[in-house]
């Protein structure tokens, strides 16, 4: 029997408002667009033998359902949450359930419950 090998599947997620960089405050964020992002991504993940699926929303409920979808289909996950890093308890929940599956899935994220 030939085992065949299979590239590690990374899903990258892009929240809200990154479909603007290049256009928003390029003095700010740089001129660099999120398509020209994905596509250094992509040609890094060829590099070293990794598959990426490159996806942006401007939708907190899209990004924990692809999120949440992950098992079995994506072995790591880079997310760019943007504003949501600060405010989305959603994502943060849905990031520690598929960090802790056992999946084999590694997640680790920056974003963190706001305190009171």
């Amino acid at each position: 029997m030939v085992k065949l090998k299979v590239s590690p599947r990374i899903l990258c997620l892009s929240g809200p408002n990154l479909q603007l960089l290049g256009l928003r405050e390029p003095a700010v964020y740089g001129s660099e667009t999120l398509p020209a992002i994905h596509r250094r991504l992509q040609k890094l993940a060829k590099e070293l033998d990794v598959e990426v699926t490159c996806i942006q929303s401007n939708h907190e409920g899209v990004l924990c359902d692809h999120i949440g979808s992950m098992h079995g289909q994506f072995e790591g996950l880079l997310i760019n949450a943007a504003a949501y890093t600060h405010t989305s308890l959603a994502l943060y929940d849905a990031i520690a359930t598929v960090g802790k599956s056992n999946s084999g899935t590694r997640a680790t994220s920056t974003v963190r419950p706001r305190r009171r």
